[in-house]
């Protein structure tokens, strides 16, 4: 019988107004950086208009990913 390693993975993404506040106080909690702060730039042609948008990962403690995206606003 072969034995499997079955994985599983729980992520939180959550909305903040400042990813790098956020990176701060989770990494002063005991989380470790997965990503750090980055930036993707999207180009909604339906707008003609790019959208900046920020974040940054880390794994807590306890092995959960958290997200942290910075307040976008679309319109």
């Amino acid at each position: 019988m072969t034995n499997i390693l079955k994985m599983h993975y729980c992520i939180f993404v959550f909305t903040v107004d400042d990813v790098s506040v956020a990176l701060k106080q989770a990494l002063s909690l005991g989380a470790s950086i997965i990503l750090d702060k980055g930036v993707i730039e999207l180009y909604d042609s339906t707008k003609d208009k790019t959208v900046r948008v920020v974040n940054g990962v880390v794994s807590a403690p306890n092995g959960e990913v958290i997200e942290f995206l910075q307040s976008v606003n679309f319109e």
